[in-house]
């Protein structure tokens, strides 16, 4: 990542539509450091929300299109399930060594 590139705009967790800004807000940034790798595909499929939908993607699809897909079924999440779901995600990207995209599910507003 450059020097001075952030990764996060800040938000509150509280509330759950807050998952859902976090997630179209640094959406860009998700696409370009978020890495759709084997390995995070396999965590991924340990949160129940996702595996409930059937979430997968194809070893030949892009990596924009695998993670595209990721975003927009985190966009859909219910209310009662987004504090779970953010928390298997974030575990997810740490156990597949992206604990800098972790991250940014983890800041508070300022």
């Amino acid at each position: 990542m450059a020097e001075g590139d952030s990764l996060v705009k800040t938000m509150e967790m509280a509330n759950p539509n807050n998952f859902r800004e976090l997630i179209q807000t640094n959406a860009k940034l998700l696409l370009r450091y978020m890495d759709p790798s084997v390995e995070l595909m396999i965590h991924l499929k340990s949160v129940a929300y996702l595996r409930q939908r059937g979430f997968s993607v194809q070893d030949r699809e892009t990596m924009d299109v695998k993670i595209g897909r990721l975003l927009e079924m985190l966009q859909e999440v219910p209310d009662e399930e987004c504090e779970s779901v953010r928390n298997g995600v974030i575990e997810a990207l740490r156990e597949s060594g992206q604990d800098h995209v972790a991250d940014v599910f983890l800041r508070e507003q300022r």
